[in-house]
């Protein structure tokens, strides 16, 4: 082997190995240079889609929510929704929020006693004007957590 009859200098300075090994050196730091850009670039377009995702995440929620829920539930899934809090905005992650912001809806309904399946935005059953409230102070913590006025 001529590494082990030469020194490295030595084979540098031969004419037929010399230039081999400066090409070799050369498209080493072309070849680190590259990765690193290639690295920031796979980076930068994390980043973007993470924005692009973030930006359309509140409409494409709207279309995710199942099409029997109540406005009540549609109110409480919109407003636990932060999409920045978020690791997967993609729809399937978008349906797991769902799925669970519906499963904490239901809970929270039935410690407050209300019955989930109301679509009258007045809970009560006097029969009241909706502006007004509600003589059930369960309906009317219940608007309160769901931001209704």
């Amino acid at each position: 082997m001529p590494w082990q009859v030469f020194s490295i200098e030595d084979i540098k300075k031969d004419r037929e190995f010399g230039p081999v090994l400066d090409e070799a050196e050369r498209l080493k730091v072309i070849n680190e240079e590259l990765t690193k850009k290639n690295t920031s670039l796979e980076e930068e377009k994390k980043k973007a889609t993470k924005e692009t995702q973030l930006i359309n995440a509140k409409e494409r929620l709207k279309a995710v929510i199942p099409a029997g829920a109540t406005e009540k539930q549609k109110a409480f899934i919109t407003r636990q929704f932060k999409a920045e809090d978020m690791e997967d905005l993609s729809d399937e992650g978008l349906k797991t929020f769902v799925e669970n912001a519906t499963k904490e809806y239901s809970e929270v309904a039935r410690m407050l006693g209300v019955a989930e399946s109301q679509n009258t935005e007045d809970s009560g059953d006097d029969g009241g004007s909706g502006g007004e409230p509600s003589s059930d102070p369960v309906a009317d913590a219940l608007k309160e957590i769901v931001g209704e006025e």
